[in-house]
């Protein structure tokens, strides 16, 4: 009966009964922070928290954004590699430990210096944009979704249609254009954040088909007919945004767009008559922009 109960007493004071295992799942982060992080985390003694945490390199060093079990959100922007991992460490300590064990050496071959910022190629997040355009009179939709990632870069495809109204005088006649645009596009675009918000200025390029429904209206008699033209199109743009939890985000902006065809082409057989080139002039220049994003992977 005594062994029993000095084996009890043993097993209850040894270290590894009195120690519980860190809980921490390090969902995303670059592979030389991670090394660095894990390495705090495995020299803290006491641990009584469990986190989901996520580090995005960001101007100026990281961004550490932790989940616990509750709930609770821990957020902070750190310096570098060796400031997240103290950090990591304090958040799931036990307050009964002064301060964490530092690591054991690490390989220099895995963990390279931590002055030397994260490898931009880590950061490979891939977002599905869908929104609301206005010019003033008409609104329109618009998708966009990252297709490749290196660094803070990416490129994608994106897709719009908007409508357009409008009129033509023609001294003698009067026509009104009721027309819709349809733009596939390619874009590039670098990401910048800053805490829980970000912003991506953009470029594109890519094609337009431009329909157009004409009601011409003539002294003796009146006309209803269709014109349709395709042309190329460019555009610049700048969307600014805030993190909504994890994965989703709101964001806005403005985007402009500067058709691409040849002036030559604006010129009409039969002057009385609306034509491409009118489709191609009543295309919106300027319109605001209004989404949500969520992240893919």
């Amino acid at each position: 009966m005594r062994i029993c109960l000095a084996l009890a007493v043993a097993l209850a004071a040894s270290p590894a009964a009195a120690e519980p295992r860190c809980n921490v799942t390090i969902a995303y982060a670059p592979a030389d922070v991670r090394a660095v992080v894990e390495a705090w985390i495995n020299g803290e003694p006491h641990c009584v928290v469990s986190l989901e945490i996520r580090i995005v390199p960001t101007a100026g060093g990281y961004y550490l954004y932790a989940r616990d079990a509750q709930g609770r959100v821990r957020e902070r922007i750190v310096p570098d590699a060796h400031t997240a991992g103290v950090l990591v460490a304090s958040w799931v300590a036990d307050d009964r430990t002064s301060a964490p064990r530092p690591p054991q050496a690490l390989d220099p071959e895995v963990v390279p210096a931590l002055s030397v910022p994260a490898r931009e190629s880590e950061l490979g997040q891939r977002w599905l944009s869908l929104g609301l355009t206005a010019d003033g009179h008409r609104i329109g939709a618009r998708a966009e979704l990252d297709v490749f990632v290196a660094g803070r870069w990416a490129a994608g495809l994106a897709a719009s249609v908007n409508n357009a109204l409008g009129d033509r005088n023609f001294g003698s006649s009067q026509a009104a254009i009721d027309a819709r645009y349809l733009k596939a596009l390619a874009y590039l675009a670098p990401k910048m954040h800053l805490g829980r918000w970000h912003a991506r200025p953009m470029i594109a390029v890519g094609i337009v088909y431009a329909t157009g429904m004409v009601y011409q209206s003539e002294p003796l008699m009146s006309s209803l007919y269709d014109v349709s033209t395709t042309y190329a199109t460019a555009q610049g743009g700048l969307m600014v945004g805030r993190l909504i939890g994890d994965n989703w985000s709101i964001h806005g902006g403005a985007i402009a767009s500067l058709p691409l065809s040849h002036v030559e082409t604006f010129e009409l057989a039969d002057g009385r008559q609306v034509g491409p080139t009118d489709l191609v002039m009543q295309d919106p220049r300027f319109v605001w922009y209004l989404g949500v994003q969520r992240r893919l992977w």
